[in-house]
């Protein structure tokens, strides 16, 4: 630890290498005592405080920079000096050294949740100003504290209830705490629940979701999941890095199609999964089965060529991309967009003007002619003055 602090120190203005250095007798700024064996010794001693130093320093007529404070709290968090943390904390509000922000309420909640319990937190919690309690930050973080136990249940849920309606439910965190308590107490149908409303508030998931839904995956009977089902577990373990789980969900997938009218959409959403998986020789397979369905099956080829291309693009296969698109009669601009600018980012600008203009487009259309100039710098070229055109017209 004392080494963190010396290289930390180093860089710290005059007010934390004062408090860092000051030791015992606080004396003087220059004694050889640092506050890093303070530090040390703080762990040991609960009843060490920082706070003469502090008090010092103001009695000097010094300026306290309130960023400093915020600083050294952290510093004490960070090194597990939670008590000593929290005096400070207190000692800054007592103070007044300035209007305290809701990352302050936040901070001395975890602090005393840490050092004297959930009762006292839930105390201090009531005691913030109102206009300083209403803050996303807080309420998540007294939600925190009540979905480690059962036995608290009930307030997480009111607290859920009132961030609901607040307006507070915009990130994946306090549905991540739900999902976690209700995970924990066997409640499944609840964590469905609390998912659905993520879905319906747009929130996307971050790191824990996943990891939480994976977790319900893992319990769940593989055998009788549909395809649509099947995908999204695959796109969830993709997300996660898990390649070989989600080689596995979208094999599932295919193998449980039944209905010969869906397996058009079927195999475009496999085309485009496992071109992010990276499996290139799986995505020519499906594009195979697909070329080989009855045309009555194939209706709307350009979904089908879309997917085979988006998914060799992001395999980095120009060259099979091109090589299909070469057999493709169709005009989506979607398509053409992306292997216009395929082409131009590899260099390949004559590729893309001479596919432009073999679609019959006699100007650049408006949205492929911005995404060339802005992306690509194309109007470099030959076709400036075409892109011109295409970006007035």
């Amino acid at each position: 630890m004392r080494p963190i602090l010396q290289a930390c120190g180093r860089n710290i203005p005059a007010f934390r290498r004062y408090l860092f250095r000051s030791a015992g007798t606080l004396s003087s700024p220059e004694l050889k005592d640092g506050l890093n064996l303070h530090i040390a010794n703080a762990g040991e001693d609960p009843k060490a405080s920082f706070v003469p130093v502090l008090e010092k320093w103001k009695q000097q007529g010094n300026h306290l920079n309130p960023s400093d404070l915020r600083s050294i709290i952290q510093t004490l968090r960070d090194s597990e000096r939670f008590p000593q943390a929290l005096k400070v904390s207190e000692w800054m509000s007592e103070q007044k050294v300035c209007n305290l922000i809701p990352e302050d309420y936040v901070a001395r909640l975890h602090l005393i949740d840490n050092v004297l319990g959930l009762e006292e937190a839930e105390k201090f919690f009531e005691s913030i100003p109102q206009d300083k309690r209403d803050d996303s930050d807080l309420y998540t973080t007294i939600l925190s504290f009540y979905t480690r136990s059962e036995k608290t249940l009930e307030k997480a849920e009111l607290i859920f209830q009132k961030m609901r309606k607040l307006g507070y439910l915009s990130k994946p965190c306090p549905f991540n705490h739900m999902m976690s308590l209700y995970n924990q107490i066997g409640k499944r149908d609840m964590v469905h629940q609390i998912l659905s409303q993520m879905e319906k508030n747009n929130v996307k998931s971050d790191n824990r979701t996943l990891k939480i839904i994976l977790g319900l995956l893992a319990e769940c009977d593989t055998s009788t999941l549909d395809w649509r089902t099947s995908c999204e577990m695959a796109k969830t373990y993709l997300k996660q890095g898990l390649v070989v789980e989600a080689v596995k969900m979208l094999r599932r997938a295919e193998e449980s199609v039944v209905d010969p009218d869906s397996k058009k959409l079927v195999y475009e959403s496999l085309m485009v999964l496992y071109g992010e998986a990276g499996k290139a020789e799986e995505v020519y397979r499906i594009w195979g089965l697909y070329n080989n369905m009855s045309l009555l099956q194939r209706v709307a080829d350009e979904e089908g060529y879309k997917a085979v291309i988006t998914a060799l693009l992001k395999l980095n296969d120009i060259n099979g991309a091109s090589t299909i698109v070469n057999k493709w009669y169709g005009k989506d601009v979607r398509i053409i967009t992306m292997m216009a600018s395929a082409y131009c980012e590899k260099g390949q600008l004559k590729d893309a003007e001479e596919l432009l203009f073999r679609k019959g487009f006699r100007f650049v259309p408006k949205k492929i002619a911005l995404a060339l100039v802005v992306c690509y710098g194309y109007m470099l070229y030959d076709l400036g003055v075409k892109l011109y055109l295409g970006l007035t017209m």
